[in-house]
């Protein structure tokens, strides 16, 4: 058989053409002992003696080894900078495109760090750096332009007046140049406008930006529009107006599509250093203008260049705008929908028929994805461009119109439209929606309902991670003070219950588990927004029941913490005892190990989260039993929980727990076959062993916190079921007693101590009450003595010896009553 392999292996007919093509580039690199021989140095010659020796006559890997360590050259040898200099831009000449790369980068680094000083960069260094960047390898032009910015953002304001970096520039802008040069020179302008005075940028930049204003070609005149705020920036508000605004305003009305769309983009960018009056004067007529001009184009790619800044030009202009202009910005909106909707027809249109038959999940998957960047290109269809982008800038629309009912039927239908990519990109924002619209938003909800049971998985995937902060910004708007407003926000939030159970489902059949384990994990904040029987009945019973279908352990664990946080903040302590028991019981008694192994997780929870009495009552029997699984990875597993049950304890009121910890872990102790699992139950019970166990009498702070915390939710819900108590003959009042029967039967475990014993004062007070009375003095005194006796601890509470005294104090009452 190995013989065979051998055979196999040693075949090259297996081989794909690119492992043949990767194996002739490896042996073609090697070299032949005559070659090695020839790149050999002397050692005794020092690192820019190398470096010179190097560049002129190594190998291309030396080459990049050396312009790789360029700039730690010139850091260790200041003064041979010249020489290593000439030695590069002589040699750079004749090389690789990697290598060219390379120098790029090394100059850039070189000039960032300072290690570099402009000064020594002469003109003719300049024109090789221009000979780079005018390269028509993209990647080269772009590393040696960045060292040419690099190189300006060094340069002093001195050695730019004195110098000729400034005009050589400017004359990189001339038409005689490449297109490549004069975008750089555009791109550079900004820079030099940083460093030089205004007076200088009046008499010689600004006739290069008139020039590259009105150039041929129009990507240098897009890209120098783009500058144009940045120039604005430091010459001033006075001359922005006096020279740029001019340019900008002739730009908008350029023939080329994407120059009108920079053009309209720089006079946004305006906004932020212009006062008020310039931005109502000469910024907003234009804008109205150009926006009309580019809406009256039918579906064309003005509308796709209008959609993608709609929500640029709105944010920023929405203080500026008056009523008359916000509706007509939302006519704008509604106009560009309009182009989608009427486009598809019926299909647009027809609610049913989308959610029904419209858009089937095989035909979404195969339809290409939207973005950003194949809209640049124009490699999507102009509808669905303008209806991506309008659901992209959908906040800032919001955010400008308000939930006015033209724009929300507006985006209703983008809810429903046939591609995939549009509802994705929709769902991903809508919780900003719901933010900003926080009146009135019952529409808004039908449109969430909407996406929640799309039928697209992508579209479902984008409302997770926002899930519960879209739910609570929309319940949070019908909020009141009104008991009918709560009670409405109720039932509109209990309309929600299907469409996030739907999406729960849908989400389940994916092969994603990190998506479902995060929309579980979300359904924990479900407790601030659904009322607490709509979330037990729904959610808590329902994970319940997928908690023991499910076989993904990440999932099981999000749904085990979901859980624990019902339990916490519950509301009803039936609601939590049936939760509690549930889920113990179909952890512990789980045929499957997992589970089992997932029941420790849960005691780590219960333990970190509430109160000591909690887990007595609840955990503490099932997790000292697991340590006596059948399995050893459960029983290994285990052995860390048993000093935390010991701290769970207190004497003398847990005695009988205290002997089970103990005889249980003597008992494994002595039984326990695997090696492992022995090694760790070793170290438990040493670690049993130096844990002191809290008395009844010493007040554990922590502890009480934990409990009022846990029990906050539910005292405040008794409370406001007790204030009335109904007289006898009140039959409204009956149902309300038994409400309230039930709560005592089941919330009889959380009392605290103070509680009870309150209790049995009244209790005594009242079964003292019927006793005849002989005088005034001798019921004052039988008072006194029954106050003091209510008001002494339980017994079972004490230790022996203040048993002891409590009974014979009991004793001797019980004779003097006797007597009298």
């Amino acid at each position: 058989e190995n013989k065979s392999y051998l055979r196999m292996f040693q075949s090259l007919d297996w081989l794909s053409d690119e492992d043949v093509q990767l194996e002739k580039a490896c042996t073609k690199e090697l070299l032949t002992p005559e070659e090695i021989e020839s790149l050999k140095f002397d050692e005794n010659l020092t690192d820019i003696e190398k470096a010179l020796q190097i560049l002129s006559s190594g190998t291309e890997s030396q080459k990049i080894s050396i312009a790789s360590k360029f700039h730690v050259l010139l850091k260790d040898n200041p003064l041979e900078v010249d020489a290593l200099l000439q030695a590069f831009i002589e040699n750079s000449r004749s090389g690789s495109t990697n290598f060219f790369i390379i120098c790029g980068q090394a100059f850039e680094r070189a000039f960032s760090e300072d290690v570099l000083p402009p000064a020594k960069i002469s003109e003719d260094m300049l024109e090789t750096f221009w000979d780079y960047i005018g390269s028509r390898e993209s990647k080269v032009s772009e590393a040696w332009f960045l060292a040419a910015q690099a190189y300006i953002k060094t340069c002093s304001k001195e050695h730019l007046s004195t110098s000729n970096t400034v005009r050589n520039v400017i004359a990189k802008g001339d038409l005689t140049e490449k297109s490549m040069l004069r975008i750089a020179s555009t791109k550079l302008l900004p820079l030099i406008c940083e460093k030089v005075s205004v007076e200088m940028v009046e008499s010689e930049v600004y006739p290069a930006i008139k020039l590259l204003c009105q150039d041929i070609d129009y990507d240098v005149r897009r890209s120098m529009c783009s500058c144009l705020p940045h120039i604005g920036a430091f010459i001033g508000e006075k001359l922005s107006i006096k020279m740029l605004l001019p340019e900008v305003s002739e730009l908008l009305q350029d023939e080329e599509p994407q120059v009108r769309y920079a053009a309209l983009r720089t006079f946004i960018d305006f906004i932020p250093i212009s006062s008020r009056d310039v931005v109502m004067g000469q910024i907003i007529k234009p804008i109205v203008k150009t926006v009309d001009i580019m809406q009256d184009d039918h579906v064309s790619f003005n509308s796709v260049l209008l959609s993608k800044t709609i929500g640029h030009l709105g944010y920023h202009l929405k203080d500026y705008f008056d009523e008359d202009q916000v509706l007509w910005y939302m006519r704008s909106v509604v106009t560009l929908c309009g182009m989608c909707v009427n486009s598809h027809g019926s299909e647009g249109s027809n609610v049913n028929n989308l959610n029904g038959n419209g858009i089937h999940l095989g035909e979404d998957a195969a339809t290409p994805e939207i973005t950003l960047e194949n809209i640049d290109v124009r490699d999507v269809d102009v509808v669905d461009s303008i209806a991506y982008l309008l659901a992209f800038n959908s906040p800032a629309v919001f955010l400008v119109v308000g939930n006015k009912k033209e724009l929300v039927e507006c985006y209703q239908s983008i809810s429903k439209y046939p591609h995939f990519s549009v509802r994705r990109v929709l769902a991903a924002g809508f919780h900003e929606v719901a933010k900003i619209c926080e009146k009135n938003n019952s529409v808004l909800m039908r449109i969430y309902q909407s996406l929640l049971t799309d039928p697209h998985v992508a579209v479902q995937k984008a409302l997770i991670p926002h899930l519960t902060s879209c739910l609570a910004a929309l319940s949070r708007s019908r909020v009141n003070k009104d008991v009918k407003e709560i009670s409405n926000q109720n039932i509109s939030m209990s309309e929600m219950i299907s469409p996030l159970k739907a999406h729960e489902n849908s989400i389940s059949k994916t092969r994603d588990w990190r998506a479902y384990t995060t929309l579980i994990e979300a359904w924990s904040e479900l407790i601030n927004i659904l009322d607490p029987y709509d979330l037990h009945q729904n959610f808590a019973l329902f994970l319940l029941k997928k908690l023991s279908t499910n076989v993904l352990l990440p999932v099981k664990k999000a749904m085990v913490k979901t859980l624990t946080n019902y339990m916490y903040h519950c509301r009803y302590l039936h609601h939590r005892h049936e939760i509690t028991s549930q889920l113990c019981k179909c952890l512990s008694k789980s045929k499957k190990f997992q589970n089992r192994i997932l029941f420790v997780d849960l005691c780590f929870i219960i333990i970190n989260k509430f109160s000591k009495k909690f887990f007595k009552d609840y955990i503490f029997t099932s997790a000292l039993s697991s340590i006596n699984d059948p399995v050893s990875s459960v029983r290994l597993y285990s052995c860390s929980l048993l000093p935390y049950l010991k701290t769970r304890l207190k004497m003398p009121s847990d005695r009988s727990l205290l002997h089970q910890l103990e005889a249980t872990s003597r008992r494994v102790l002595i039984s326990e076959s695997n090696k492992e699992v022995l090694v760790h139950i070793q170290e438990a019970v040493l670690e049993l062993d130096n844990i002191d166990v809290l008395l009844d009498t010493v007040a554990d702070c922590d502890d009480k916190r934990r409990e009022e915390d846990q029990n906050r939710h539910v005292i405040k819900e008794e409370r406001g079921d007790s204030r009335r108590i109904p007289h006898q003959g009140d039959v409204s009042g009956t149902d309300h007693v038994k409400d309230r029967k039930g709560l005592r039967k089941g919330s009889m475990a959380s009392i605290s101590s103070a509680d009870s014993e309150n209790m049995a004062g009244r209790m005594l007070r009242r079964k003292m009450s019927h006793i005849p009375q002989t005088s005034s003095a001798r019921r004052a005194s039988n008072n006194n003595q029954l106050n003091r006796r209510a008001s002494m601890p339980t017994t079972s509470t004490l230790p022996n010896s203040a048993k002891q005294r409590a009974s014979s104090v009991k004793s001797k009452s019980s004779s003097k009553r006797g007597n009298t």
